[in-house]
């Protein structure tokens, strides 16, 4: 069985990829992609400070910020799925 840490790796590791494509396709994009691409950085921002503090983190704070964590990856992969840069 996977641990809360090992998922929240996998997932913040996944994101990354996805998050590296997509601004290599960036400058190509219209103004709204923009204004959507700017929102899912500010939320990839809070993914990496909640990981970092998941990683040096025990006890009741651990699961309180493995949800936190869960809801925004979760809100970043929907928003990278809308961005569109075929």
């Amino acid at each position: 069985m996977t641990t809360v840490a090992e998922k929240v790796e996998s997932i913040v590791s996944e994101l990354k990829v996805q998050r590296e494509e997509l601004a290599s396709k960036l400058n190509l994009a219209e103004t709204e992609v923009k204004d959507q691409w700017a929102e899912m950085e500010q939320k990839f921002q809070e993914v990496e400070v909640k990981h970092s503090k998941l990683a040096h983190s025990v006890g009741k704070s651990t699961i309180m910020l493995g949800k936190d964590l869960e809801q925004l990856t979760s809100e970043l992969k929907e928003g990278y799925a809308k961005i569109k840069l075929d």
